[in-house]
């Protein structure tokens, strides 16, 4: 880059020429849709260049959201005929099987009849099929087919393994999601804070380097939400850096009561007293670039079947 300083600036006419086709872009209104019909009215659409955030606390639905997302939008690869596309999801926290049934399960077969081993042989191979048609790559370790030479899921490799994908696959990502940001490995960097700074700025650079949104699964700490009576999280919550709130396009924190409010029968919210159930999740657009945020959703989210859908109540 040193040897070339000309490549380090826009001239008007080049800034001008390119902002006018990505006008054009965004109004084709391409992009990730989000989970619900209401979501899609006050959420704009991850679209390229863009990085958005998902965070809660454990056992609160980030993972399950980001594969639903994952899924429905590699399904709306399909249906628009974009043959050369796929969905990239990035799994440092779970084995990739753990994601690829997450992404099979339906009201049929759910998570949990994969996982007591209630799918039968006839059905486990329809099922497979039906995947296999999936453009959902999945980038991780496995517990069937461990790799003891594969490389380490740095971003550098990462890059490696996308041109990979390019070349023997023919596709290239349209959505990668990242689950979940603070584990990325990260060289150099000593302290957990800077490893995990360093790990969302590179996810920026390759966000725009590759011209593919980014979805970003996090993990918020509990102890800033302990006194709280309201616990979706805020963005100063996530684990380690304020750099995934600083970076994020778009930032939701999710909350599910059961898991914080044990001994608590329903919330207030919204004005309204709100039952709490196993598939009650609570959402909060807290960022939004260039468009309104501070909106609080509320979700029935099943975690067997992957299903989100809005709550009948008034906001």
């Amino acid at each position: 880059m040193a040897d070339k300083p000309a490549l380090l600036y826009f001239t008007p006419e080049e800034a001008g020429t390119n902002a006018i086709e990505f006008i054009k872009h965004k109004a084709l209104g391409d992009g990730m849709k989000w989970m619900t019909p209401k979501m899609n009215r006050y959420i704009l659409p991850l679209d390229v260049g863009m990085m958005a955030t998902i965070c809660s606390i454990p056992g609160s639905g980030k993972t399950t959201n980001g594969v639903a997302l994952a899924r429905n939008y590699a399904r709306e690869l399909i249906e628009a005929g974009k043959t050369d596309k796929s969905v990239l999801y990035i799994t440092l926290d779970q084995p990739i099987e753990n994601i690829a049934v997450m992404a099979m399960a339906s009201r049929e077969h759910t998570v949990t009849d994969f996982h007591e081993g209630k799918i039968t042989e006839k059905e486990s191979l329809k099922l497979k099929k039906q995947f296999t048609e999936l453009p959902l790559y999945i980038f991780g370790k496995s517990i069937i087919d461990q790799r003891p030479s594969q490389p380490r899921f740095t971003y550098k490799n990462i890059e490696i393994g996308i041109r990979a994908m390019e070349k023997d696959a023919h596709t290239t990502p349209a959505l990668i999601v990242i689950d979940y940001v603070q584990i990325m490995p990260i060289d150099g960097q000593k302290g957990r804070t800077e490893q995990v700074t360093e790990s969302v700025y590179r996810a920026r650079e390759l966000c725009l380097g590759l011209k593919v949104p980014i979805l970003l699964l996090a993990q918020a700490t509990r102890e800033s939400m302990k006194e709280r009576k309201i616990k979706i999280p805020m963005p100063q919550d996530s684990q380690h850096s304020s750099a995934i709130e600083q970076a994020s396009d778009v930032w939701i924190g999710l909350w599910r009561p059961k898991v914080t409010e044990l001994d608590i029968r329903s919330i207030e919210l919204l004005g309204q007293s709100i039952p709490v159930t196993d598939n009650l999740v609570i959402a909060g657009l807290m960022k939004q670039w260039k468009k309104t945020a501070g909106v609080t959703f509320v979700l029935h989210c099943s975690g067997g079947t992957l299903e989100v859908a809005d709550m009948e109540i008034e906001t």
